[in-house]
């Protein structure tokens, strides 16, 4: 990862570089940067520019933009008499950072992670080191460990994401190459790809998605395989009260594959079917239900394209058996049966990155915004301090905005997460202003030039005001 840090009158045009090795380079419609290698996926999070101009911090509209394996830099407005610093944000390489942690009502710690797994023979010598595979740790309030778990097969494993349902039993969506990947005998897919093989090749190593769930005592109780001849990568993970399980994520298809090809995906009778106006990705959203409970021939509800969509942001499940989407600004409200979309929501702000969705139906999103006039009457911070501010907002499912408050100072501040605790609402970020407002702070220093993180945590009133 570099910073450019450019002088006065500098040509950002100048800056350009290639991804030696790599498989395939693409923008998706957040406009982060994937690099596929035969390791992994090397993600950068759309760039952020910025000017320090008169001891203002200025952001500066940037973009990506791809040729071919070359990247280099679109940049709106800006003034060339004084420095300009582009910052590419590295977001993740899979398979070895990707992690997540989450906690119960008791207050345990559950920490998914990569892990290696090192093998010896009776004297204690290393004869193989297997990478790739995932851990999954409970801890409890006092920090004593009450299980790990790690979870794998002899290629490569990708952690995705992590959910609790209300026995504390862990449902969790990753990939794998691995062929001999631990699926369990009642599996809606025993097979990894169409080959058995995950389709793989000398050339390269495709995967399958997995969706699986450990049990209170941290033992794997289940888990499947998912997917057709191409790679399918899994992204996010929910559930809803009726114990279905929802897997979302992406299909990328090769570069000379016709927009047709991402029909081989294995889809159920009946569900959303492509439409002429649908916009053709290298990569396409997918989304299928899971019931668990169920014989394998039973298990999956339904398995679908949503070709709006290039990938899942987020995901999310309502108490009637619907599904929400998230991809960008936009929320698809997916029916029962995934026979058709049955409306579609718009979120505030201009940047979303989480949402979650309340047992009454209540959407809250996370973010950041560079539009004015937005906050609702008494919200903590109803102004837009600097050029970009974080959010939090609530809406209902009727796309109705309840509750939406700024976040940040006189620079600019990012939204990244969220997380509701009964009346209590927590979200974190990331800021470059020195006058970003605090309460009761463990630290009130933000580093010269640096963004530093940010937690703020909210009590809600009935009406979900902060």
């Amino acid at each position: 990862k570099s910073d450019f840090h450019l002088a006065p009158h500098a040509n950002p045009a100048h800056i350009a570089f290639t991804y030696e090795g790599a498989d395939r380079l693409w923008l998706d419609a957040a406009g982060q940067l994937h690099i596929a290698t035969t390791a992994g996926t090397l993600t950068e999070e759309a760039p952020i520019a910025w000017q320090e101009i008169d001891g203002q911090h200025t952001a500066v509209p940037i973009a990506f933009a791809l040729d071919g394996h070359t990247v280099r830099f679109e940049l709106g407005d800006y003034d060339p008499a004084h420095p300009l610093t582009i910052d590419p944000i590295l977001t993740y390489f899979r398979p070895t950072t990707h992690s997540a942690i989450t906690s119960d009502d008791e207050g345990n710690l559950y920490i998914a992670e990569g892990a290696f797994q090192v093998l010896t023979n009776d004297f204690g010598q290393i004869i193989e080191v297997r990478g790739g595979l995932m851990r999954f740790t409970k801890l409890t309030e006092t920090g004593q460990v009450a299980y790990r778990t790690t979870v794998g097969g002899r290629k490569l494993e990708y952690f995705g994401d992590m959910v609790l349902d209300d026995q504390d039993r862990l449902f969790f969506a990753a990939r794998t190459t691995s062929p001999d990947f631990p699926i369990t005998a009642n599996a809606a897919d025993q097979s990894c790809g169409t080959d058995g093989n995950c389709n793989s090749d000398a050339i390269l190593d495709r995967s399958d998605a997995v969706v699986g769930r450990l049990g209170f005592d941290g033992k794997l109780e289940y888990a499947t395989f998912w997917g057709g001849p191409f790679s399918e990568f899994e992204q996010e993970i929910a559930l809803d009260k009726h114990g279905r399980v929802y897997l979302g994520g992406f299909i990328e298809t090769p570069n000379n594959c016709s927009p047709n090809c991402d029909y081989s995906f294995p889809t159920t009778p009946g569900v959303l079917g492509p439409s002429a106006g649908d916009p053709i990705y290298n990569t396409t959203a997918f989304l299928m239900a899971l019931d668990m409970s169920k014989p394998p021939a039973q298990a999956v509800q339904y398995s679908t394209l949503v070709r709006l969509a290039d990938q899942v942001d987020d995901l999310a499940a309502d108490g009637n058996g619907r599904a929400l989407l998230q991809n960008g600004t936009a929320v698809y409200i997916i029916s029962p049966t995934a026979d058709q979309i049955a409306d579609t929501l718009g979120l505030p702000g201009d940047y979303v990155n989480r949402i979650y969705l309340t047992s009454n139906d209540k959407l809250y999103s996370v973010g950041d915004t560079s539009t004015s006039g937005l906050a609702t009457n008494g919200a903590p911070d109803t102004t837009l301090g600097g050029s970009v501010d974080a959010y939090v907002a609530r809406q209902d499912l009727n796309g109705n905005l309840e509750f939406f408050t700024y976040i940040g100072g006189s620079s600019v501040d990012y939204g990244r997460h969220l997380a509701l605790r009964g009346n209590k609402l927590f979200v974190t970020g990331f800021t470059f202003s020195s006058d970003f407002p605090t309460l009761n702070p463990l630290d009130t220093a933000v580093t010269n030039n640096e963004a530093d993180l940010f937690v703020n945590g909210y009590t809600l009133s009935s009406s979900g005001s902060g």
